[in-house]
Parts: structure tokens; sequence; C-alpha cells
């Protein structure tokens, strides 16, 4: 029976047409036409520590109440159940510093449907401790030697220094992204109580290696 829209309850009925006549109707049996959903539009990834979390708006059901989402991190090969039908949905147990393609798909009653377009993302979380290696005493000036235990996965952007033992924090300017960094302005004779940080996308690392 075509031409009828998905989604909607019909009560069909059938009857027999012979040379004779028209037979009497069967009982009414109730159908509700569906078909497998429409393709989800991905609208961003927030990136987080090991994990991705999709943010997404659903397309048409098909006629059929969506019972779960899919996503597939290798081009559609496989799919992943993401035990939920709101977004958006967390993606976890990822690498941080490698890039996934993200797809979705709806699944109702029908099946699963179409796959959305394809969005990639680098899970990353902050930079690892800091440790300082040695201490280089200048006019008005330390130039520090440090060791970065991680860089989150994502690229450094900058050091922070703490002169206070990381009560407070002053990004090195113009940034610096390798060691040796130059921390100036100092006043010569005093002594400071050094600390130095990473600082990536995701934030300032944590605080370590203190030194006089």
């Amino acid at each position: 029976v075509p031409g009828l829209i998905n989604g909607t309850p019909y009560q069909v009925r059938l009857r027999t047409v012979t040379a004779v006549g028209v037979s009497d109707a069967s009982a009414a049996v109730s159908a509700t036409p569906r078909r497998a959903p429409d393709a989800p539009a991905i609208d961003s990834l927030v990136l987080g520590d090991g994990s991705l979390e999709v943010a997404f708006t659903p397309s048409s059901d098909g006629g059929s109440a969506i019972v779960d989402y899919e996503y597939s991190l290798d081009g559609g090969v496989t799919w992943v159940s993401a035990q939920s039908t709101q977004s958006p949905i967390l993606i976890a147990d990822l690498v941080n510093g490698t890039s996934y393609g993200v797809q979705l798909r709806a699944v109702n009653e029908a099946g699963p449907g179409a796959p959305s377009v394809e969005r990639s993302g680098t899970p990353r979380t902050a930079p690892g401790p800091v440790s300082i290696d040695a201490v280089s005493a200048g006019d008005g000036e330390v130039t520090v030697d440090v060791s970065l235990s991680s860089d989150g996965g994502s690229p450094i952007t900058n050091f922070e220094y703490s002169l206070d033992g990381g009560l407070t924090w002053i990004a090195l300017d113009p940034a610096q992204t390798t060691s040796p960094i130059t921390i100036p302005g100092l006043e010569n004779g005093t002594d400071y109580n050094l600390v130095v940080r990473g600082r990536n996308e995701a934030g300032p690392g944590a605080g370590q290696g203190d030194r006089d």
C-alpha cells in the first residue's frame, strides 16, 4: 500500500473483489509506516582528556522513535553504540594527541540510518609537570633548562613561571615553547622560589620544580 506518511498509524482492512461482488472487510489491523532515520549533523566536538564530547542536531526519525545513536572512528567500517539518544554524547578511552574522524548515525526500530558527515578532533589535556634541570643566573634574569613530562596531546604554546612557589603566575612574553627559557625582570642578589609550568590549548599544567 504506497503513498502513506511515515510515522502515521493506519487502520488497515482488506476485502476481496470477484465478478460476483465485494466481500466483507477483514478485521482492522493497525500499522505505522517507517524507515531508517536520516543522518544527524555534528555541530561541534569538545576536546577532553582522552575523550571527545560530540554535540549534534538530529534529523528526521523516519517515522519511528530513535532508540540509540552509534559512532564510528574508522570511516564507517565499525560502529559502537553510544547508549544515548540525547546530544551531546561522550566518546571515551581515546588516546591524547591522536586525531579521530567521528561519524554518527541514529538507530530506530527499522535499523541504523545514514551516517553524518565526518568531523575530526584530537583529545587533549593540560601538560604534565615540568622539571627544572638547571638554572643559570644572569644580569637581572635567569636561564632555565626545563624538561616536560608530557604535552598532554597538544603542542606547548608557552611557559609560565612563579616566583613565589606557585601562588601567582606570569606568562613569558614573548612566548617561549622550547627549553631553555629565559625569565627576565629580576633583581640581582634576590633569592626567588621558582616554579615553572607549561601551557597548551587545554590550559596550564601542574606547577613543579621548586628551585631557589
